[in-house]
C-alpha cells in the first residue's frame, strides 16, 4: 500500500512539474484573441496541452483549425505547423494584445486584441464583426 501511496505522489509531482512534455500557455496568452479584417472574424486561443484553435469566419466560407504551438522560453509562442512560423509575443503598444510576427494572414506583423469575434451576416452585408465570447458566425435576419 505505501508503494502504491509513493507512486501516486510521484506521479502527480512529475505530473505538476509538466515533465511530460504538455505545454502550459504562458499567461499573456490565454483566453481568445482577435485580428481585424475585412468582412472576416478571425479570432485565436492557445490551449493547455499545445494546441491552437484559429477560428476564421466568413459569410460565405469558414477556416476552423486546430494546429500546434510551442513555446519559445517564456515570452513567445509559435504556431510552429503555420506557414511562416507566426511568433505570438504581448504587444507592448496593445494591453492584453499580441503581436505576430510574421502574421498568420500577412507576412507583415499582425495585431490580435483581446476577446473573440463573431461574424453577423445578413442583407446586404457583407458581413461584420462583433465582439462575443465564443468565435461563430451570426444571422442578422433577412
Amino acid at each position: 500500500m505505501k508503494r502504491l501511496i509513493a507512486a501516486v505522489a510521484l506521479v502527480s509531482v512529475l505530473g505538476a512539474c509538466n515533465l511530460f512534455g504538455t505545454p502550459d500557455a504562458p499567461p499573456p496568452f490565454e483566453g481568445w484573441f482577435h485580428t481585424d479584417r475585412s468582412a472576416r472574424a478571425s479570432s485565436v486561443q492557445f490551449l493547455l496541452g499545445g494546441t491552437a484553435q484559429i477560428r476564421d469566419y466568413g459569410c460565405t466560407g469558414n477556416l476552423n483549425v486546430d494546429t500546434t504551438w510551442v513555446a519559445d522560453g517564456t515570452d513567445a509562442v509559435i504556431l510552429n505547423q503555420w506557414g511562416g512560423p507566426p511568433r505570438f509575443i504581448a504587444n507592448p503598444s496593445v494591453d492584453g494584445g499580441l503581436l505576430a510576427t510574421p502574421g498568420i494572414y500577412l507576412a507583415t506583423p499582425e495585431s490580435w486584441l483581446p476577446g473573440a469575434t463573431c461574424l453577423v451576416c445578413g442583407g446586404l452585408d457583407a458581413g461584420m464583426a462583433v465582439a462575443c465570447d465564443t468565435p461563430g458566425v451570426q444571422d442578422a435576419g433577412p
